[in-house]
Protein backbone atom coordinates (compact mmCIF):
# COMPACT_ATOMS: atom_id res chain seq x y z
CA UNK A 1 0.00 0.00 0.00
CA UNK A 2 2.82 2.54 1.02
CA UNK A 3 4.95 1.56 -2.28
CA UNK A 4 1.42 2.53 -4.21
CA UNK A 5 1.18 5.94 -2.43
CA UNK A 6 5.26 6.93 -2.96
CA UNK A 7 4.23 5.89 -6.59
CA UNK A 8 1.84 8.11 -7.67
CA UNK A 9 3.53 11.13 -5.45
CA UNK A 10 6.42 10.54 -8.09
CA UNK A 11 4.37 10.70 -10.70
CA UNK A 12 2.60 13.59 -9.41
CA UNK A 13 5.92 15.17 -8.58
CA UNK A 14 7.28 14.70 -12.11
CA UNK A 15 3.99 16.37 -13.82
CA UNK A 16 4.42 19.13 -11.45
CA UNK A 17 8.23 19.27 -12.83
CA UNK A 18 7.12 19.21 -16.44
CA UNK A 19 4.53 21.93 -15.79
CA UNK A 20 6.96 24.59 -14.33
CA UNK A 21 9.37 23.82 -17.03
CA UNK A 22 6.69 24.39 -19.64
CA UNK A 23 5.62 27.94 -17.72
CA UNK A 24 8.96 28.81 -17.05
Amino acid sequence: MTNIIVFIANGYAIMVWLVLLLVL
